[in-house]
């Protein structure tokens, strides 16, 4: 099923979209001079060559451990190539507390020059990794639970892809 949304003069297409979730509590490496992939969500099947991808993630951790840090990103990979966007990716925190929630919002447009024109499978990885190859990350345990605060429910991450043609 395709869905239209009028926007003035011009229409938007939803081609596909694509959901993937993660509530497994993990605790997360330093970064040091390699980056390092918290998650792969999923790899999305393209289907146009000059459609956008929007992508939009909610990533959660706790306990700060480097902030502000500003080295979280996404990461498409396809056949033959890949691409690294870390605008539309940051995370903040709760109180400046160790032990509080981290969250990790991402919301992106991936234009057809970003992805090389690409279609078919596009991998998708959230990575992170300090410029300056310091030891980093953005928080020490994602996807907390009781372990981490007595009165948690487990908790989890979502990463939705849509595909869009504009016309």
């Amino acid at each position: 099923m395709t869905v239209y949304y009028g926007v003035g003069d011009s229409s938007t297409r939803v081609i596909g979209s694509k959901e993937s979730r993660n509530s497994s509590r993990s605790s997360v490496s330093l970064a040091g001079s390699s980056p390092i992939t918290l998650w792969t969500p999923m790899t999305y099947v393209k289907q146009s060559s000059t459609s956008e991808l929007h992508v939009h993630a909610f990533i959660i951790g706790n306990g700060k451990n480097s902030y502000p840090y500003y080295g979280t990103y996404i990461r498409a990979e396809w056949s033959g190539g890949a691409y690294d966007m870390s605008v539309g990716s940051h995370y903040s925190i709760g109180a400046y507390v160790g032990s509080g929630s981290v969250i990790w919002h991402v919301n992106q447009i991936w234009t057809p020059s970003n992805l090389s024109n690409q279609t078919g499978n596009i991998t998708f990885k959230c990575r992170f990794k300090a410029s300056n190859n310091s030891n980093s990350r953005p928080f020490n345990t994602w996807n907390p639970n009781t372990s981490d605060e007595s009165r948690a429910h487990q908790q989890g991450s979502v990463f939705v892809c849509q595909e869009l043609e504009i016309a």
